[in-house]
């Protein structure tokens, strides 16, 4: 049902326009507007010559980073929200800046939707980058999941708790946020974390200045075809893993995963599932969209579809929770 006062053009103009928010956005993290201003409050003459750019021009950039919400101004000049701070100003965990230079990144390949829609496949990888370029991106990448990770893996700690003496089996672990919160919060419990070749160094580094290097086994290689100890991890962790692939993929790697579960181990799923209607929440949908663009078969799936895999797979005792940042925690039991 429309609601009372709905204007369609209001929100047409809205949907067609929101990019330049996003946009406003990029640009004032390139400038480094956020970190220049701290905790501060600073006024537009200090600024200007810090970024160099000229009063006119940022006054124009500022004003709707303020009506967003991102900013405020005072009689004093430019501050960030308290609340705000730790995500753009900081360089602590919670620093969203690589993951909104990320979003950057991806808004070449999102302005060539129509070709993969059109044609039903991926982008084609960028052919000209060289090896440093390709080592700078995976490692953008990774700082990015990082950096969005951090609160989901916390609540998701929280919301599992273990005995204190498991082995955790993380399948691509990219950089490693769910597993060492496990084993920051555990002294006991152990890891075998398993990712791409290019990935595995960066997850080791960010481990060893948590000191966790002593817990951790480190596995490069696809795992789809490694090979692992049967009946011996609990839980396995797949976050943000199984959107990368088709769905006969995904039925596979749930079957593998049961055989190297103990006995009534458990499978966490940590993923963007949609309703049953695909629809909501947006960013479901609108990942979708993203692995059409960036891989082969690759699709946001349904929750009942993410049940579906799991009780075909083998496992019993399903059941869902909802987590922060658009995620849902799906678990799946072996039996004893």
């Amino acid at each position: 049902m429309t609601p009372s006062g709905f204007n369609p053009a209001e929100r047409i103009k809205e949907i067609s326009t929101a990019y330049w928010r996003s946009q406003a956005l990029f640009v004032a993290l390139r400038l480094n507007v956020f970190k220049e201003i701290g905790d501060r409050t600073v006024p537009l003459q200090v600024l200007c010559p810090r970024l160099g750019v000229t009063p006119d021009a940022l006054e124009r950039l500022l004003l709707p980073l303020i009506a967003l919400g991102l900013l405020r101004k005072t009689e004093q000049g430019y501050a960030v929200p308290e609340a705000f701070r730790p995500c753009l100003t900081s360089e602590g965990e919670k620093d969203l800046s690589a993951s909104i230079a990320h979003m950057e990144h991806l808004q070449a390949k999102w302005m060539r939707l129509e070709t993969s829609v059109r044609t039903g496949k991926p982008l084609a990888p960028d052919s000209d980058l060289t090896d440093a370029e390709i080592k700078e991106n995976t490692g953008n990448f990774m700082a990015a999941m990082e950096s969005l990770a951090s609160t989901v893996a916390e609540e998701l700690v929280r919301r599992f708790p273990l005995q204190g003496n498991e082995e955790i089996l993380d399948l691509g672990c990219g950089p490693g946020t769910y597993f060492r919160k496990f084993l920051q919060t555990y002294p006991g419990v152990q890891a075998t974390a398993v990712d791409a070749e290019d990935v595995i160094p960066i997850t080791r580094r960010l481990a060893g200045k948590q000191g966790l290097l002593d817990r951790v086994t480190f596995i490069p290689g696809d795992f789809l075809e490694l090979s692992f100890k049967k009946d011996h991890y609990h839980p396995a962790l797949l976050s943000n893993v199984i959107h990368i692939y088709p769905p006969e993929v995904v039925l596979d790697l749930l079957r593998k995963v049961y055989v190297l579960l103990r006995p009534g181990g458990t499978l966490l799923i940590n993923d963007f599932f949609t309703d049953e209607t695909g629809t909501h929440p947006l960013w479901g949908a609108l990942f979708s969209l993203n692995m059409l663009l960036n891989t082969e078969g690759g699709r946001n799936y349904r929750l009942d579809q993410g049940e579906a895999f799991l009780k075909e797979a083998g496992f019993s005792g399903i059941r869902a929770q909802t987590l922060c940042m658009d995620s849902t925690l799906l678990i799946g039991k072996k039996s004893v």
